[in-house]
C-alpha cells in the first residue's frame, strides 16, 4: 500500500479507467457541494440562534424593567386612593363609596394599565391586595353608616390572603366588586 499524499482528498493509481475518474470526481464535487451546503446551513442556524438569543435578552430586559416599575408602584406612597360616592337615588343620601386606586409615579397612565402590567409580570395579587389593603385602611374615615366598595378580580377574590384581610373589617361595611 502506498502512502497517501498529505493534501490529497483522494487518489487513483495507474492503470485507471476513465469512468472511475469521472465517478470519483463526481463524488468529490458532490461531497464539496454537500459540505458547502452544510456550512451555509450551519451559518444560517448560528444567525437564527443569535437573533433568538438577542430577542430573548431584549425581552428579559423589558420584563425586568416592567417588573421593577410595578415594584415601584407597590412601594409606600406610590398608590393612592380616590373615593367615589355612591348615592341612593331615592333620597340623595350617600350610602357608600367606591375606592379607586391611583398611582403617583411615572408613567402617568390609567389604573387599569397598572393592574394589567402587574398581571403580565406576575404581581397581580400583590397589586390588588395592596389596593384593597389601602382602601380598607380608610374605612374608619368613611361615615359609619356607609359601606366601602373595593374592586378585585375573581382570581384574587378566592385567595386566602384576601379573606384574612377582609376578616379584620365588618362584613356589612365592605362590598367586593368583581372586575
Amino acid at each position: 500500500s502506498r502512502p497517501r499524499p498529505a493534501a490529497a482528498k483522494d487518489f487513483i493509481t495507474k492503470p485507471f479507467a476513465t469512468a472511475e475518474v469521472v465517478l470519483r470526481l463526481r463524488n468529490l464535487l458532490e461531497t464539496r457541494r454537500l459540505y458547502t451546503k452544510l456550512e451555509r446551513h450551519n451559518s444560517e442556524l448560528e444567525r437564527a440562534l443569535q437573533a433568538q438569543t438577542d430577542r430573548e435578552r431584549r425581552e428579559a430586559t423589558e420584563w425586568k424593567r416592567r417588573h421593577d416599575r410595578i415594584e415601584e408602584a407597590l412601594a409606600p406612597g406610590a398608590l393612592t386612593l380616590a373615593f367615589q360616592p355612591i348615592i341612593d337615588i331615592t333620597d340623595g343620601a350617600t350610602v357608600g363609596a367606591e375606592a379607586l386606586a391611583r398611582f403617583n409615579i411615572e408613567p402617568i397612565r390609567p389604573p387599569d394599565e397598572w393592574f394589567a402590567e402587574a398581571s403580565e409580570v406576575g404581581l397581580a395579587a400583590e397589586m390588588e391586595t395592596a389596593a384593597v389593603s389601602a382602601a380598607l385602611a380608610e374605612l374608619d374615615r368613611q361615615p359609619p353608616d356607609t359601606f366601602l366598595a373595593v374592586n378585585v378580580s375573581p382570581a384574587i377574590a378566592e385567595t386566602v390572603g384576601l379573606h384574612h384581610l377582609l376578616d379584620r373589617y365588618p362584613a356589612g361595611r365592605v362590598v367586593l366588586e368583581l372586575t
